[in-house]
């Protein structure tokens, strides 16, 4: 998969990654994981940060001057 383009399949993938962590948190580190799993959450990763970044984006925060009272 070279793309997230629905929401279904970013809600499959982050059970993917869901799966992978729950693996490691069961051999005590993530660190433990075969190093297959580690490329593949890593590239996981990679495709839900793309997503996120256009769907989930954090607002723009402005600062404004203290008021006054």
């Amino acid at each position: 998969m070279k793309k997230i383009t629905t929401e279904t399949e970013y809600r499959s993938i982050c059970a993917m990654m869901d799966d992978i962590i729950a693996k490691g948190t069961a051999l005590g580190d993530m660190e433990a994981l075969p190093q297959t799993d580690k490329d593949e959450y890593m590239r996981l990763s990679l495709l839900v940060r793309e997503w996120e970044k256009i769907y989930y984006a954090f607002p723009l925060i402005i600062k404004r001057k203290s008021l006054r009272i």
